[in-house]
């Protein structure tokens, strides 16, 4: 993915393609919008959403749960990361 956007420390946006999606001939735009948690500026809650575009055959239906679980395991890796660093 190419970076297309940086509002530093409230929206990072990136545009192309992420794993099988690119061999499909799909397009997308993944947006990380970083919110500070209200009442605790120490916290950021970081909103991933990731929305793909083109043909596919049969449509996005079956593959949208299988990217959405993909995305899921790696921001809970961001966060166990974030979660731990001092």
């Amino acid at each position: 993915m190419m970076i297309s956007l940086v509002d530093s420390g409230v929206l990072l946006r990136m545009t192309g393609g992420l794993g099988p999606l690119q061999g499909l001939g799909l397009s997308g735009t993944l947006d990380w919008q970083l919110t500070p948690e209200e009442g605790n500026s120490e916290i950021t809650l970081v909103t991933l959403t990731y929305r793909v575009n083109g043909y596919m055959p049969g449509g996005f239906a079956a593959l949208a749960p299988v990217v959405d679980q993909v995305q899921a395991l790696q921001l809970g890796g961001l966060h166990r990361i974030l979660s731990t660093a001092e």
